[in-house]
């Protein structure tokens, strides 16, 4: 709220809550709300964003947490300097008061480092614990804004509605194999990729005795390792296969030991328990 009171430099105004804009286009006063308001939001579209904004959030609790990419295309660095700031709000389709829609939580950074035009940066941002009616009627967004001009406006570069996410981790981290001579196949093993929208990731690493198809997707695909029996060696032969992953200006990677055993198995068969009919 304080970036619209800013915009009007400090004079009263009767102002929303929280606005969407920063305070870049004002009007005050009685005036034809609904066309002044909608060419002001037409005038806003037409504008060219002026930075890439994407989001996701885990719910942790009664709180968000907030992972925000910035790339910044404002043709300025973007510092503490000119109060560039990523904000997070936090809103509920509501009809609390007057409105149909409720702001339960707003939390905000400045950006620390400076973020010259064309680089990108990510953010964490975390929400404070919020009571809605209705856990599926709320929703976040992520925006960015600075200052252009001392004593003026503040303007947004561009938001984005977050879309829900985890982190990034490969399951499972070891894979083992157990073969016995007698043995012509195993069952191949899965790997599950999880981590936030847009991830995709691709393997690197291997050997000849195990295989990995496919070796590259997203998180809608697993990936099968599946042992080459005749080039499994008698006794232990481990490797570390690498995944590497990309998503919203982020990399990831984790390592994954795949193991397997070729001798003499000990093979205990425990019985099958069943309630009486």
């Amino acid at each position: 709220m304080w970036r619209w009171w800013a915009a009007f430099d400090g004079s009263y105004v009767i102002l929303p809550m929280v606005m969407v804009g920063s305070g870049y286009q004002i009007s005050s006063g009685p005036v034809d709300f609904y066309t002044t308001y909608k060419n002001m939001i037409e005038a806003e579209k037409a504008r060219p964003p002026l930075a890439d904004v994407s989001a996701y959030y885990q719910r942790v609790g009664n709180h968000f947490d907030v992972r925000v990419a910035v790339i910044n295309k404002s043709g300025v660095e973007l510092y503490y300097t000119n109060e560039a700031t990523v904000h997070v709000i936090v809103y509920e389709e509501a009809k609390v008061n007057i409105t149909g829609r409720f702001v339960r939580a707003a939390t905000a950074t400045q950006i620390s480092t400076p973020l010259a035009h064309g680089q990108t940066a990510s953010f964490d941002l975390t929400t404070a614990d919020i009571a809605p009616l209705d856990w599926g009627k709320v929703h976040v967004v992520a925006l960015v804004d600075y200052l252009p001009q001392p004593n003026g406006p503040y303007d947004t570069l561009q938001a984005a509605v977050a879309v829900e996410g985890q982190d990034f981790a490969v399951t499972p981290d070891k894979v083992v194999f157990l073969v016995s001579p007698t043995d012509t196949a195993i069952p191949p093993q899965q790997l599950t990729v999880a981590g936030p929208p847009q991830l995709t990731w691709q393997v690197a690493g291997g050997a000849d005795w195990f295989a990995v198809s496919p070796t590259q997707g997203d998180t809608s695909t697993k990936a099968q390792l599946s042992l080459v029996m005749g080039n499994v060696v008698d006794g232990w032969q481990e490797e570390t296969i690498t995944v590497n992953a990309a998503a919203v200006n982020e990399t990831f990677q984790q390592e994954v030991l795949v193991r397997a055993y070729r001798g003499p198995l000990n093979k205990v068969y425990l019985p099958l328990v069943s309630a009486a009919p």
